[in-house]
């Protein structure tokens, strides 16, 4: 042992170049309780080799204790070459470790270190499906077009094709053999879903998760009509599962060129499903703007 402190230290007076002799001077304050010098050496590290797998094994370290968590969240807010490779899930991540990872994430951008859309997607979609309101919450820190959780992601289309359904809070289109949908320029210069469809019965058109609690909630949206009051073509419904018969679709009515449904929220998931469905019919239906409010 005193031999091998002894070739370290000669080692770090050679200019610290030597990846074996920074680990071992990051656990010797790690063992000493200096949780800023091995901070320090983590860096160092992680700068030198930013595509490296140790970075996960070294950054466990530091991710069981609040200093250390945000050491990690400061040094990523600051810049450094190694943040997208820290941010990617790795195979066989337990889910503690993920989720403690999203968190130092959710820090860095708190901090001013957001890494964008594409850096943070792979993290998200890996744990929506286990702590959706977390996920949520990580990709609205990171994503500057993501929604905030609770709210309608891209309520207008406008971001539909740059988001290309990265992840279950983005919009998402199941597709049906008998279903024709694109989102569509307006003449006003924006965009809005349009969609025929030539099915016999109701198919879904488009979904999204929304983090929300249990309740009442009205869903609106614009979508083109006469003056008098209808029915729409449009239903719409907030569940857990996806399967038509669980979701419980319900029709809306349209008045004023504006589309309006209630819909009741029993709970059961952090981030139920929005789906918006389509009805057989004549011609095309198109629709916009669309609102998830409280009641």
């Amino acid at each position: 042992e005193r031999g091998a402190a002894s070739a370290f230290r000669t080692s770090a007076r050679l200019g610290w170049r030597d990846a074996a002799t920074q680990v071992y001077w990051l656990q010797t304050a790690l063992a000493g309780g200096d949780l800023a010098r091995a901070g320090t050496r983590f860096g160092a590290i992680a700068r030198q080799w930013p595509e490296a797998p140790a970075i996960d094994q070294l950054s466990s370290q530091f991710e069981g204790d609040p200093r250390g968590q945000m050491l990690i969240a400061q040094q990523i807010a600051d810049g450094v070459n190694w943040a997208r490779t820290y941010a990617q899930p790795q195979p066989g991540q337990p889910l503690d470790r993920l989720t403690g990872r999203a968190k130092i994430l959710i820090s860095a951008a708190g901090l001013g270190g957001r890494l964008g859309c594409d850096a943070i997607a792979p993290m998200v979609v890996s744990l929506a499906q286990y702590r959706s309101a977390l996920a949520s919450t990580l990709w609205s820190s990171h994503c500057p077009r993501a929604a905030a959780p609770g709210m309608v992601n891209d309520a207008s289309f406008e971001l539909t094709a740059e988001a290309a359904g990265r992840t279950p809070y983005d919009w998402q289109f199941p597709g049906n053999g008998a279903l024709l949908a694109d989102v569509a320029s307006t003449a006003a210069g924006q965009h809005a879903l349009r969609a025929s469809s030539t099915a016999a019965a109701l198919v879904p058109l488009a979904m999204q998760r929304i983090v929300l609690a249990p309740g009442s909630y009205r869903l609106s949206w614009r979508e083109a009509a006469g003056s008098p009051a209808r029915a729409s073509r449009i239903a719409a419904s907030l569940s857990c599962r996806a399967e038509r018969v669980l979701a419980n679709p319900q029709y809306g009515l349209v008045e004023g060129g504006r589309g309006a449904l209630d819909l009741a929220l029993g709970g059961g998931c952090e981030a139920p499903l929005l789906q918006l469905w389509l009805s057989p019919g004549v011609g095309e239906v198109t629709i916009d703007d669309i609102a998830l409010t409280r009641r």
